[in-house]
């Protein structure tokens, strides 16, 4: 009989220290999709404030398809495009810059090699994967917390 084609995980083990580690890109994960939402809720908001600020009279079914309108047109933004569509200046924007880019190694590369018994990988008994994505996290963490009331027009 022949061995499986190596697509399944046949050797994973289930620890205290794999659960941590475990543990922590789950934390990880949840700080880059959050970061991510909150990107996305900033310009929505952004485009409700500069409607109001032209309000007009419009009807439930107007008011309805804007903000179908504006949802679409959001969910369809990357995450480089709605920071640039922010239109701020120098170190806010370098911030927001970095931290896209350490959410977009924590949800696309940072597991990528890590399968089976992630313990017993080189990369994490030698803390090396525990370092990058503290440092990752610390590029996203600040730009959690976006002020909306200090974003100009």
């Amino acid at each position: 009989m022949s061995s499986p084609p190596g697509i399944f995980v046949d050797d994973f083990e289930r620890t205290e220290n794999s659960d941590t580690i475990q543990a922590i890109i789950g934390r990880s994960l949840i700080l880059a999709t959050r970061f991510d939402l909150m990107c996305t809720q900033l310009i929505r908001t952004m485009t409700i404030r500069e409607a109001v600020q032209n309000f007009r009279k419009i009807d439930d079914e107007a008011f309805s398809k804007f903000v179908d309108d504006l949802y679409s047109y959001t969910d369809r933004l990357s995450l480089d495009d709605t920071i640039k569509s922010f239109g701020l200046p120098g170190s806010p924007k370098k911030a927001l810059h970095r931290a896209r880019k350490a959410r977009n190694q924590i949800v696309h590369s940072l597991c990528q090699n890590l399968i089976g018994c992630i313990e017993m990988d080189e990369f994490i008994e030698e803390g090396e994967l525990i370092k990058k994505i503290s440092k990752l996290c610390e590029a996203i963490a600040p730009c959690v917390r976006i002020d909306v009331a200090s974003i100009k027009n």
